[in-house]
This record gives C-alpha cells, structure tokens and sequence, in this order.
C-alpha cells in the first residue's frame, strides 16, 4: 500500500480579525467623542444667547424671601442669614443681582432693559423691599402669593431683572409668606406707583402706592415701601315679619355678638367670642340694619321683644361676608310667632274621629273671662295675645250631643320671653267621651244574630232611649248615660232583661238568647234521631246476644 503524501495545513491568523475590530472600536469611539464636542459647543452657544437675549417671566418670586430689618416693624426675619448661601460664590449679591440700569457688576454686559427704572445718573440707586400691612393696626399681614404691578412716574409698566445665574425680567411681583418682597433689582430716585392686582382674603384690594426712594439704600438697608390694606367690613341686615300674617314688626331691638373671636389676617383679634359688636334697631317697616363691622361670623340675639310675641327660642347664625360686586350684604329674613297654644278635641275611643263645635273659655288669673272659643271643622281653635309673665286657664264649657266634656282646667303659664313650658306654641289634645253600647239577640242553639226582633231600652226613670229591630246586626246606641236600663223584646215587660252601662270609654257588649221556632225543631229533630239510634244500637246487640247463643247450642250438640 503507497503512502499518500500528507498535505499541508495553512496556519490560522488571529490578529488580523483583531486588529479590524480594534480599528473599528476607536473609530466609533472618536465619532461619540466628536458629537459630544459639538452638543457642548452647541449648548454652550444656547446659553450665551439666553444671557444676551433673557427670558421673559410674568411672575416674579422674590429672591430675598425673608430678607428685611427688625427695624421695619413685623418684618422677622434676618437679612443676613437669607444672604448667607449666595456669598459662597460670589462677593457682593445685591451688586450682581441689582444696579437697574446697568449700573450692578453685571452692566457692562447687559444692556440697561428697563429704562424707566434706571433713570438717573446710574449710581444714585436704591434697594427696595415691600411690606403688606393692615391700614388700621400698621402690622404686617403675612399671606403669599399677592402680586403688584410697578408704574414708573410716566405711567408705563416696568420690567425688573434679576441677572444671576441668567438674565430674568419680571413684570409682576409676588409676596412671600412674610407678607413681604423685594423688588428684583435697585430702582432710580424717582417717583414709582405699586398697582395690587390680587384680591386678598379679608381685606378690599389694594390701592395704588406711590413712593419715591428718598436715598441710596443698599440691600443690606433696603428702602422700606408699605402697601397698607383696609380689612373689609359689611353690614348685618334684618328684617322681620309676623309669620302668619306676614305684617313688619316695628320696635324690636337685635344685639350682633360675634359667635367666636373675630381675627384679620394680621393677627389682630377685633372682636372677642360673646361680645356685642352692635345693635340693631328695627324702623317702621321692620328693617334695621348695623354698622360697618368686620368680617366673620355672628349670632343675633332678640333684646327688646314685641308684646305677645316670643322671643327666639336659638339664636339666629349670621356669617358676614364680603361685599362682592353687588357691594351691599344680602337681608336676614326673619319671621317671629305670637305665643300660642292649640286645642284639639277628639272622641276618646276613636282618636281619628275630631268634634267639631266644642266651646272652651279662657280666663285671667283672677277668673274674668278672657276670650271664649269654638273648635272648627279640623276640630281646633288656636288662643294668642298672651302677656309675659302671665297665668291663664282655659277650660272646656260645652260639646256636642251625646259627649262628655273634659273637666280638665288647662294652665297656661308664659315666662317673660313668651314661652309655654319653653315652647313658643304649645298643643294641647283635649278627649270627649260618648258611652257605647252594642245590643244583639241570639238563637238559643247557634247564637246566630235574630232579625225582626223588636227593642225597646228604657232607662231608670222609665223613659224609652230608643227603639229598634234587629237586622242580623248588633245595634250601636251611642251617648248613654251611665246607670242602668232594661231592654224589653218583642213587647214583653216581663221578661225584660236589665243591662248596667258603665262610665267607660270601651265598646260595653250586651247580647240575650232567645228560642226560636228552628231551635225547637232542631231539638225534636235531635230527640228522634237519638231514639231511632238507641232502637237500632238495642237491636244489633240483642241480633249478636242471640248468634252467640245459638252458636252455643250448636256446639253442645
């Protein structure tokens, strides 16, 4: 076998694959490094462009929040604390944050953008800090968010700027939760109006402020501008009316008293829980109305009450609020009873059954009769014109036929607000009782109801309350007295039968059996029936006597 010549294996390379992949890497690395470059290069460009042209913000934020001097009243807070985390980065804050007019570090670069408040040589500047206060107590009103408007003296609107870290212009210009800011930038020796344009909770807008720097202040000792602010106030109105006939009440006096202590956003407690803010006189046609008084919330409380009329028995709530766009506080409707009470009469057994036509009289204390009384078709009659501190009686004379009236004297005792037992109108429910009786007559057997049978009852004295024929039915007699009575069937005096009614507001039940023609029958029927019966049980018995008997014999033969 010939030995085939081995053949030769070409050697692998693994650099070259390597190096292609390495070449490749780098490459691709240099393009991310080259992209960066121009994002920097090209971000960097943005930013210059936004310091040259600035941006544009409505709202200004004070940078020195807090910022102020113990020395300006409530303004707490320490300036140079506030200060402190700018001084980090550069020397002079206030120099690069102000100098209106290019007139701060910052100037050579920055063209002047307000020219209004860089009026001036450029130098004789002032750093401006504002402060809310209440007109009234001059202490400063802490609420955020309340934004102004600035006027330079020619009446345009100015744009202050802040220039670190980047140029902002402003517009409008906020307070902080001191009740305070500062203008962005310092401001010429001129003559500047602050406009409020934010309705403040409490207090009526503010009204435009003028002020004029008086020298150059630094941020350190700002110039202090005051926008004072009146707390608003309103008047509580009333009017009242008699509420059944709808009638003005005159000659009623209403005392405000504040319901809890009444405090404006300063601080500044006006008004303590309980005390009487003002009083409130009604006119002839029932309309009165207080003074100009802060806002919160009251209660009225009756002081002087009309003659036979109650006093409130609550207080009546009062929430004063501000004037708005009608400029005028909305009316408290009232409406004021008489001291009253109410009679109701009803049949004592059958409460939704009312008596029409019962009579009552009221009297004084001394027993002169006042004023009688009739119940109306609703069963009612409703007594007023009662004086304070007054005791009355009113008792029932008179009712229908065939009731009793109720014997109870009623006291009416009114206290010296006008009130019943603490009420303003007190009901009463009056009962009148009439005495029922049913009479029935019953078959002996059955006890079913008889018809045709004629009754007569005759009371005591022998004379005939009423006649009547059965109809199958008990008889309903109503308006007894109470005694006893007999009542006769069919005529027959002799065996009349006595029934004793009873002073008792219950239905009384009187029934009498009686023999009739169908009972007799039914007995005779009955008695037969039975005979036959004995007859038929004697002879089966006597048949089965006799079987087994000759059942017997049989067996014994």
């Amino acid at each position: 076998m010939k030995n085939r010549p081995k053949r030769k294996i070409d050697e692998v390379n693994y650099w070259e694959p390597l190096a292609d992949s390495m070449v490749g890497l780098l490459l691709l690395i240099l393009l991310v490094m080259l992209l960066l470059v121009l994002f920097v290069v090209r971000t960097k460009d943005n930013q210059n462009q936004d310091m040259i042209e600035g941006e544009k913000h409505e709202d200004y934020e004070d940078p020195y929040a807090g910022a102020g001097n113990n020395k300006y009243g409530d303004i707490d807070e320490d300036p140079g604390d506030e200060w402190e985390k700018y001084d980090h980065d550069y020397d002079d804050p206030h120099t690069n944050y102000g100098g209106g007019g290019g007139a701060g570090s910052n100037s050579n670069e920055f063209d002047d953008p307000d020219p209004g408040a860089g009026e001036g040589d450029g130098t004789d500047k002032a750093a401006v800090q504002v402060q809310l206060v209440d007109a009234d107590t001059g202490r400063t009103i802490k609420l955020s968010g309340i934004e102004f408007e600035l006027y330079g003296k020619n009446g345009g609107l100015e744009t202050l700027s802040v220039y670190y870290p980047q140029k902002i212009d402003y517009k409008k210009f906020k307070t902080t939760e001191s009740g305070t800011f500062y203008l962005p930038e310092k401001v010429s020796l001129s003559t500047f109006t602050l406009h409020g344009i934010t309705e403040i909770d409490g207090y009526d807008t503010a009204s435009n402020t003028e002020f004029t720097p008086d020298s150059v202040h630094g941020w350190d000792d700002p110039y202090i501008v005051s926008v004072p602010v009146s707390p608003s106030k309103n008047v509580v109105k009333v009017q009242l009316k008699d509420k059944a006939t709808g009638l003005e009440l005159t000659g009623v006096t209403f005392e405000v008293v504040a319901d809890g202590d009444v405090v404006t956003k300063d601080g500044t407690t006006r008004y303590r829980a309980g005390e009487v803010v003002d009083t409130i006189v009604l006119d002839d046609k029932g309309y009165g109305e207080s003074k100009e008084i802060f806002l919160g919330k009251y209660y009225l409380r009756e002081k002087d009450v009309p003659e036979y009329y109650a006093k409130f028995t609550e207080s009546i709530s009062v929430e004063l609020k501000a004037k708005g766009k009608t400029g005028s506080a909305p009316v408290n409707n009232l409406v004021q009873e008489k001291t009253a009470v109410t009679f109701t009469v009803y049949d004592e057994l059958y409460d939704t059954r009312i008596i029409q036509g019962a009579t009552f009289e009221l009297t004084d204390a001394s027993g002169n009769v006042v004023a009688n009384y009739q119940t109306d078709d609703k069963g009612r009659f409703t007594a007023n014109g009662f004086k304070k501190n007054t005791v009355y009686h009113i008792s029932q004379t008179g009712t229908i036929d065939g009731y009793h009236i109720d014997k109870t004297i009623y006291d009416i005792s009114v206290d010296d607000e006008g009130h019943i037992e603490g009420e303003v109108a007190k009901e009463y429910k009056v009962l009148n009782r009439t005495l029922r009786v049913t009479i029935g007559v019953r078959d002996m057997l059955f006890k079913g109801q008889m018809s045709d049978i004629n009754i007569a009852l005759r009371s005591s004295n022998g004379t005939i309350v009423k006649t009547f024929n059965t109809t199958g039915i008990e008889e309903t007699i109503e308006g007894l007295e109470p005694g006893e009575y007999l009542v006769i069937m069919d005529g027959f005096e002799d065996v009349a039968k006595t029934i004793l009614v009873e002073d008792k507001p219950e239905l009384q039940e009187f029934y009498f059996d009686k023999w009739t023609p169908t009972d007799i029958g039914s007995l005779a029927g009955a008695g037969i029936i039975g005979i036959i019966l004995v007859i038929l049980i004697i002879k089966i018995i006597s048949m089965r006597i006799r079987k087994k008997r000759e059942l017997r014999e049989e067996g014994e033969s």
